[in-house]
């Protein structure tokens, strides 16, 4: 056992002193956002978030109670930032974020999100493109001709969060807080109601596969200046029993195959060519002796 190893048994060891016959009851707020949580039909508790949360994590927690909550974006993290035991699966840190919420070491990794862009809007669009064939987000922001469509409470990463944040009360950003965002984003984009939809690049074919909506007018573009690989982590309340089951995650992380199996639950949502970048990247990210 190394010194981290025994320092967060220590840690779950202090948060459960003077508590044996009471079992931390930890609450896990997940958001309708298919293909990650999927919470209702026919394939409710197959998305790959949780599938993550409910075969490889809440069965290695034992020490714990656990509950699961359906809710919005936003509220999950509202309740994950005010505890006493709120957690999530599978979030971005960005500065927000770790003022009000612990995070675990990284457990998975995302292909960026990038801009779905219109078609009545590609002329636009045009001139914001550099040579890499990236989106120059942060000139269309700053420029506010072009309208785009984002999630509230969603985080898109560090680099994206920053650049959206002098803007979010501009009316060149449209946010939206219903559920299943992201698909009433891209019915928008379709019908010329915003020009670009900040998305994920499997949203869009497996929301036309789920709905039947037809979103093959929109093209997809990664942003410049963002990384190309996100990792993702768990995240609890910034309270003593949050931290406690922030321990004992890390924990369950660094048992062989936790994180393989996370990731083989993404990928099985990615096209080929998506898998196999999303597998170097991963590889990169996990190999032995990194420290996500």
């Amino acid at each position: 056992m190394n010194i981290l190893q025994f320092a967060a048994r220590a840690m779950i060891a202090v948060a459960f002193s003077g508590s044996a016959h009471a079992q931390t009851e930890v609450s896990w707020y997940i958001p309708e956002l298919p293909p990650q949580h999927m919470t209702s039909g026919p394939r409710a508790g197959m998305g790959y978030n949780d599938l993550a949360l409910t075969r490889e994590l809440i069965p290695r927690l034992p020490a714990f109670a656990h509950k699961v909550v359906t809710t919005t974006l936003a509220r999950r993290n509202a309740m994950v930032s005010a505890g006493p035991t709120a957690c999530g699966i599978s979030l971005l840190k960005n500065k927000e974020r770790e003022q009000t919420m612990l995070f675990s070491a990284a457990h998975r990794g995302t292909l960026s999100p990038g801009v779905l862009i219109a078609k009545s809007a590609a002329e636009r669009v045009a001139p914001y493109v550099d040579s890499a064939g990236k989106l120059m987000l942060a000139r269309i922001l700053a420029d506010g001709r072009l309208k785009v469509g984002m999630e509230t409470g969603r985080s898109y990463g560090g680099e994206l969060d920053e650049m959206l944040t002098p803007y979010l009360q501009k009316g060149n950003v449209h946010g939206v807080t219903f559920q299943q965002g992201t698909s009433g984003l891209l019915r928008m984009a379709v019908n010329r109601r915003v020009d670009l939809v900040l998305a994920y690049p499997y949203e869009p074919e497996y929301m036309s596969s789920e709905n039947g909506d037809d979103f093959s007018s929109l093209s997809f573009r990664l942003v410049s200046g963002v990384p190309e690989y996100l990792l993702t982590y768990l995240a609890c309340s910034k309270t003593d029993t949050g931290a406690a089951v922030i321990a004992a995650l890390d924990l369950v992380l660094v048992q062989p195959g936790v994180r393989e199996a996370m990731r083989d639950h993404y990928e099985a949502w990615l096209e080929p060519e998506a898998k196999l970048l999303d597998r170097k990247y991963w590889t990169q990210a996990f190999k032995p002796g990194a420290a996500p």
